[in-house]
């Protein structure tokens, strides 16, 4: 009786099926290494385009909501190309305070944080202590942040007035190390019964 060679593999083939498998397995964990970058990438870009909505969206909202003053009032906007001050209303996660409409400045602090300073606004002068200012992050690492205000068919680097301006721009900077390129931002205040 002879043996046939279907008893087993010869050395040779299990080399070529070793060296087969290697090849694979590099193949995929290096297939596997830049599916992983890929995803960490699109990670910090969903980040930082997650930010971008959430502060245009707050931006958007407050700013929308400016209402013009009473002839006698303190001017309802009043800015320059690095800070401006208005009223408005506070969002709805802000409803412990009692009245939603405060007094806001927005700008960049000397830590590099965009900030929201906002107290209740006060209807009538009261005889004890000023309401405490609220200071709100929100955007971390900003170096400068420069507003202007259309009216009049142009751009103004200050604005002081009992309506809002008809747009306000907002620019923000990054560090030159910073991923984050933001366009400017503009918005629209709803001027509804302006006062001339």
């Amino acid at each position: 009786m002879t043996r046939g060679r279907d008893a087993g593999f010869t050395l040779v083939e299990v080399l070529v099926a070793l060296v087969v498998f290697a090849l694979l397995v590099v193949g995929l964990s290096n297939g596997v290494q830049v599916g992983l970058t890929a995803w960490r990438q699109q990670q910090r870009l969903l980040d930082a385009s997650g930010d971008l909505d959430t502060v245009d969206r707050t931006l958007r909202g407050l700013i929308q909501q400016i209402e013009p003053s009473p002839r006698t009032g303190p001017p309802t906007m009043d800015g320059n190309k690095n800070v401006v001050a208005f009223t408005s209303i506070l969002p709805m996660a802000v409803s412990d305070v009692g009245t939603r409409r405060a007094d806001m400045v927005l700008r960049v602090d000397d830590r590099h944080r965009l900030i929201l300073r906002w107290s209740p606004h006060l209807h009538n002068k009261t005889f004890g202590a000023p309401p405490v200012a609220t200071d709100t992050v929100i955007l971390q690492g900003v170096l400068a942040v420069t507003f202007g205000y259309w009216d009049g068919g142009a751009w103004h680097e200050s604005w002081a007035g009992r309506a809002p301006p008809s747009l306000l721009r907002i620019s923000l900077r990054f560090g030159a190390d910073d991923p984050r390129r933001w366009p400017e931002m503009i918005f629209a205040p709803l001027r509804t019964g302006a006062a001339s």
